[in-house]
């Protein structure tokens, strides 16, 4: 991070293959990751977040 003559805080960059830049940074992953399949849920075993709800299998995907 730099700080910027003129403005009020500092300015955050990156540069490069796989950069990342941020003020913060919870995780990151910058390279190739391989998941086993075994470590993901299908999309019907998820539970929808409180106040909302999964919408039904669609029959047909028709684009947008």
């Amino acid at each position: 991070m730099t700080a910027d003559e003129g403005s009020p805080g500092p300015r955050v960059e990156a540069a490069g293959r796989r950069s990342i830049a941020a003020e913060w940074i919870g995780v990151a992953a910058t390279g190739d990751v391989v998941v086993p399949v075994e470590a993901l849920y299908a999309p019907e075993r998820v539970s929808a977040a409180p106040g909302t709800s999964n919408l039904p299998p669609a029959v047909l995907c028709l684009g947008r």
